[in-house]
């Protein structure tokens, strides 16, 4: 992600990356206004209907000075990927 480089000040220098210590996990998608998403994760569901969330989770340790997990979220149709978010956690 090149405006990652931002955080460190420096062109061309991005926080290393944070060791995995735990499981990524996505909920299985609920209808929108009837909570959060919660219970048995996986790293895939299928979503059907413009009217789903879904909750994102991670085990992984806060990472430590000058490094950085990031996430990638997609969302695909059909084997083509359309969208989805980023979620960084800087240290």
């Amino acid at each position: 992600m090149p405006w990652l480089q931002l955080h460190t000040s420096v062109r061309g220098q991005f926080p290393a990356q944070a060791a995995a210590t735990g499981d990524v996990l996505l909920s299985a998608p609920r209808s929108i206004g009837v909570g959060l998403p919660s219970g048995e994760g996986a790293i895939e569901h299928e979503v059907v209907g413009n009217d789903q969330q879904i909750s994102f989770s991670t085990g992984n340790a806060v990472p430590g000075p000058g490094e950085a997990h990031v996430y990638r979220v997609t969302a695909s149709q059909q084997g083509q990927v359309f969208g989805g978010y980023t979620v960084v956690l800087l240290g």
